[in-house]
Order: structure tokens, then C-alpha cells, then sequence
């Protein structure tokens, strides 16, 4: 299956494609904000654990937007589109 990986500092984070259900909800909701993000990116997590992705969002609060430009990707979106 299609991945996408980044590194925030030395931590390597490993993502999957969003679950359809969970993309569409994130989207439809009109107020969504940080949680909602961190939830959707949290569910395609694939390395490291929850617990470690957590961690690093802790340590480095701008990882979830990060992660979460990766999920776009992966759902889809063109990279031309994002400014790539």
C-alpha cells in the first residue's frame, strides 16, 4: 500500500491513506480544528507507535500539520496543488 513518511528533527514518522469515513468526516465538519486534525493523522499513524507520535507532537507541536499535508496526499491531492 501507497505510504508517505517525513522526519520531525530525528524522528521518522510513517503514514498510511486516510479511511474514507474518517477523511469525509474531517472535511464535512464545519469547525474543525487542531484535535480534529490530530485525530484524523493519528489514525493513519503507522510508525511510530500512538503513544511515540503523541510524544513527538508534544516535543514538536508543528508535526501534526505536517503529518497532516501528508494525509492530503494520500488522499489524494496533488502535490501541485500544495505548493510543491
Amino acid at each position: 500500500p501507497e505510504m508517505e513518511y517525513l522526519r520531525v528533527r530525528d524522528r521518522l514518522i510513517i503514514l498510511k491513506p486516510p479511511a474514507f469515513q474518517l477523511y469525509r468526516r474531517f472535511i464535512d465538519k464545519k469547525d474543525s480544528g487542531s484535535e480534529d486534525a490530530i485525530a484524523l493523522v493519528r489514525s493513519c499513524v503507522v510508525h511510530p507507535s500512538k503513544e511515540q507520535f503523541d510524544s513527538i507532537c508534544e516535543q514538536y507541536p508543528v508535526a501534526p500539520i505536517a503529518c497532516l499535508e501528508k494525509v492530503a496526499i494520500l488522499a489524494g491531492i496533488s502535490q501541485e496543488k500544495l505548493g510543491k
